[in-house]
């Protein structure tokens, strides 16, 4: 009997190629990705200008001074001079980054923090419905100003410094009713910027302040308050107590790149 014929058995049909199958469904999920990001553009479209903006002014810098640019204060966090005259973070970051680089990948690595912190700010303005022009107008200098840049392109620790100050407002921030675990991670936080600049210790006197500000019952902001307040605490006394590197000792390990590319010189006998 012919196919078609009445009466005739349908013809089966093609089985489907699997690989085609596997290339439109793998199609179909990423098109909503597309969509969203295109969407997102659209509706940030200033900050997004901003940010790119920021991104090459970095570049430039990374290409223009690299590998970085070394402050005369930098020395202590190279080669220990001065012991006990600054915090000890901000050298075991040093440390463990050039494990992996060398002083270049430093700048790389604070220019990426300087992008972070306009990111973080700008949704934390839009969480507290600031519109979305004015606070891309708000983190433009951090994006955009020369002083700026050249702090995140030196051996400093002011962006670390910055970047944890940023964190601790953005957790204190981020819900308009401050809670106990929000309170003690913004305190924590804010406590930690101590151990880079010794300037953290005072952040947490307005960290205080807004949370009796605040207000939310007197109760809760006792809570808080402790909650934020003793973490801080511990890592103040913590860095107080760190140790230092003796008199004369860099604190590097030999072969190092900090020890290999900035040898300290002799000094003259008395």
């Amino acid at each position: 009997m012919l196919p078609g014929a009445p009466g005739a058995p349908a013809a089966r049909a093609a089985p489907p190629d699997a690989a085609g199958a596997a290339r439109a469904a793998a199609g179909r999920a990423v098109r909503p990705w597309r969509g969203r990001g295109a969407l997102m553009l659209r509706r940030h479209w200033l900050v997004s200008a901003l940010l790119a903006a920021g991104l090459v002014l970095r570049v430039l810098a990374l290409a223009a001074y690299h590998p970085a640019l070394i402050y005369v204060d930098s020395l202590k966090y190279l080669h220990g001079a001065s012991p006990g005259s600054a915090p000890l973070g901000y050298t075991v970051l040093l440390r463990l980054i050039l494990l992996a680089g060398d002083l270049g990948t430093v700048a790389a690595a604070q220019h990426l923090l300087g992008l972070a912190m306009a990111i973080a700010l700008y949704a934390v303005l839009l969480r507290r419905g600031a519109a979305r022009w004015l606070a891309a107008v708000a983190v433009a200098p951090v994006l955009l100003d020369a002083y700026q840049l050249q702090m995140e392109q030196t051996i400093m620790p002011d962006v670390w410094f910055e970047a944890m100050i940023v964190a601790g407002l953005a957790v204190l921030l981020w819900r308009p009713a401050v809670t106990v675990t929000s309170a003690a991670a913004a305190g924590l936080t804010l406590g930690s910027s101590a151990t880079v600049k010794q300037l953290g210790e005072f952040l947490i006197l307005p960290a205080l302040l807004y949370l009796l500000v605040a207000g939310g019952g007197r109760r809760r902001v006792i809570t808080c308050s402790a909650a934020c307040w003793r973490p801080s605490c511990c890592r103040s006394c913590a860095t107080a107590a760190s140790p230092t590197p003796g008199p004369g000792t860099s604190g590097w390990p030999a072969g190092s790149p900090a020890s290999a590319g900035w040898q300290r010189r002799p000094t003259a006998p008395r």
